[in-house]
């Protein structure tokens, strides 16, 4: 082993190299190699066959990225060199795309989430598999994602924001304890199970010091209360995909086998490993697995109408009057401190009572003693073509806006007049909220979330 490699504890490369055996050198070679990066385009933002969208995104300042370098196993995925910096973009902060590890991005496709799907992600945070999900969902079903620890539920949540997901509920309960409200409720679930995190060895080296036999152990223990509780919530001919980002035996497949023995009405229809040494990626374990039976939807509350009707009357003028936009007949508002929340279609209220949540569902509008003021969380999960004003900034004006500079505009640029709110976008992206006054935008990008990029402009 070289010397650059002696970071990598030593009962770990006794373990790989019992799995590997004739394929370990190979595998070790790999520590020497680049890490891989990706990111993966937002569908509910832009259309993935709108090439010079795509395109004019990826050749904007400190984002250069070849459109041609594609992800084999994800539709949305791209790879990009270590000198890219697109988390410095406007576009990311518009939630145009989310950047995520190459291998990881293979579990979504094997779930494949369909429109109208009950659908839950047990292990969320930070959001990769939850808003690759939702994308593929396009805004269509049930959508819960959760994250026992509350301040990674809390970045969860921030995510779900940004890439203007309307259909998802975010809690924050131990998996064990959510499943007492959703006995046989999904469709598909996802177990992105938290492991040892070896296929991440090559681009976190202090990873290395955590690891230990007795942590993987602790590891497979926990996996499997998770994948007990995932059980009880997936109806049945349901599925769950369980994934993992190590390569250790004892929290792959030696798990997916002690579940199986303890479960008999599922079995497994595949596994996947991706190496490093083998693919562009950091490495990821997948299992596919069906609960026997036939496939069934089962009602929580067949009660959806809206309680406060006065509330949703309210919400619903101010957002006809002031954007242009209707609120479906059919949906459920709910209040909580001043934020009122649209939940997803077919689903009420009741459902969730005595769950802790982070977000509800979609953020509409604010509560302002006297008045309303349409939400962050709305305008980005906005198309421009959705609202009646507009305002399309180029990349210079939409670097300014996310500092939270005021912006000059025309009538060529913003079709608004007066001090109408308009939904401010980069090339029909959507950023944010705006008020027009003369030939200025008032800037109402949140203040907790201004930055700056640090690109030149």
């Amino acid at each position: 082993m070289t010397e650059d490699l002696k970071y990598l504890p030593e009962e770990y490369l006794a373990r790989m190299s019992d799995l590997l055996g004739d394929e370990y050198e190979a595998f070790l070679a790999s520590y020497s190699g680049k890490r891989t990066y990706g990111l993966r385009i937002n569908p509910l933002k832009v259309d993935l066959d709108n090439s010079e969208k795509i395109k004019a995104m990826f050749s904007q300042p400190g984002c250069e990225i070849d459109p041609e370098d594609r992800v084999t196993w994800c539709d949305e995925g791209y790879y990009y060199n270590e000198d890219s910096c697109p988390g410095r973009s406007p576009y990311h902060e518009a939630g145009a795309y989310y950047i995520q590890e190459p291998s990881a991005m293979a579990v979504t496709p094997l779930l494949d989430p369909m429109p109208g799907e009950r659908i839950c992600d047990l292990c969320a945070a930070p959001g990769g598999k939850t808003t690759h999900i939702a994308g593929r969902m396009r805004g269509r079903g049930v959508l819960v994602a959760n994250e026992y620890v509350p301040d990674r539920a809390r970045i969860l949540s921030q995510n779900v924001e940004r890439m203007g997901i309307t259909n998802c509920i975010v809690t924050s309960m131990h998996p064990k304890d959510l499943s007492t409200y959703f006995m046989g409720y999904f469709d598909k679930v996802c177990v992105d199970a938290p492991c040892s995190g070896e296929g991440m060895f090559r681009k976190d080296h202090d990873a290395c010091s955590e690891w230990s036999t007795d942590n993987v152990t602790m590891c497979a223990d926990r996996q499997l209360e998770i994948l007990d509780a995932a059980s009880d919530m997936t109806a049945s001919g349901g599925i769950i995909v369980y994934s993992t980002c190590t390569f250790e035996r004892t929290e792959d497949e030696d798990v997916i086998n002690a579940f199986l023995r303890s479960h008999p009405e599922w079995f497994l229809k595949s596994t996947e490993r991706i190496w490093p040494h083998s693919s562009r990626g950091e490495g990821h374990f997948m299992a596919e697995l069906i609960k026997e039976g036939l496939s069934e939807k089962r009602a929580r509350n067949e009660d959806l109408r809206n309680k406060n009707r006065q509330l949703y009357n309210e919400v619903s003028r101010f957002l006809h009057t002031e954007l242009g936009f209707d609120i479906p007949d059919n949906r459920i508002l709910v209040e909580n401190k001043d934020h009122i929340y649209m939940l997803p279609a077919g689903v009420n209220e009741q459902m969730f009572r005595g769950i802790r949540m982070i977000r509800p569902g979609l953020e509409l509008v604010t509560r302002h003693k006297d008045r309303f003021e349409p939400a962050h969380a709305f305008a980005m999960s906005l198309r421009p073509d959705e609202v009646q004003n507009t305002c399309d900034l180029s990349y210079d004006e939409a670097v300014r806006y996310l500092i939270g500079e005021t912006v000059s505009v025309n009538d060529n640029m913003c079709n608004t007049t007066g001090r109408s709110w308009a939904l401010m976008s980069i090339n029909g992206v959507s950023l944010g909220w705006g008020k027009r006054v003369g030939d200025t935008v008032k800037n109402h990008y949140p203040k907790g979330l201004r930055r700056d990029t640090g690109i030149k402009i």
